[in-house]
This record gives C-alpha cells, sequence and structure tokens, in this order.
C-alpha cells in the first residue's frame, strides 16, 4: 500500500504495483459490498464511509485493513473449536 487518504465520506487506498494484497480478496470484498467499495485504475480501492472524527476514520481504516489481510490457513487450522 503506498497511500491512504480520508475525507468527511470517502477515501481511498492505493496498491503499489507489487502490493501483497491477494487480488481475489480485494475483488472478494468488492463483490460482497459493492455499495460500499469500488476499484479505480486497477491500483486504487474507493470506499464510503460515515465517520466524522478522525478516530472513527482511523477505525474504518484498520477495518478495511483487517478485510484485505486473509488468514493464513495454518492459523485457521489451529484455531481451537
Amino acid at each position: 500500500i503506498s497511500k491512504i487518504t480520508m475525507g468527511p465520506q470517502t477515501g481511498r487506498i492505493e496498491f503499489t504495483q507489487d502490493t501483497k494484497v491477494d487480488p481475489y480478496t480485494l475483488i472478494k470484498l468488492i463483490q460482497s459490498q459493492a455499495h460500499r467499495f469500488k476499484l479505480e485504475n486497477g491500483t486504487q480501492l474507493k470506499f464510503n464511509h460515515n465517520a466524522v472524527q478522525a478516530e472513527e476514520r482511523l477505525g474504518q481504516v484498520e477495518e478495511i485493513l483487517q478485510l484485505l489481510t486473509p488468514v493464513p490457513s495454518q492459523q485457521l487450522e489451529k484455531a481451537p473449536a
């Protein structure tokens, strides 16, 4: 990720050419929440949010970054039932 910007109602995450974000994870996120996420120029994830305060915006970014970080299959196998 090269840059993250947040405005009053929208935000943008810009990816580098060699991003570690899995394309499948990104596509799945956009398809499952098309009202919130949109891919622009192939390298920018644009999103809508309703966070007013700076702390809320930071929380929104952290949430999105978590969504873009898949859980390794090894951790899934070791997770307690």
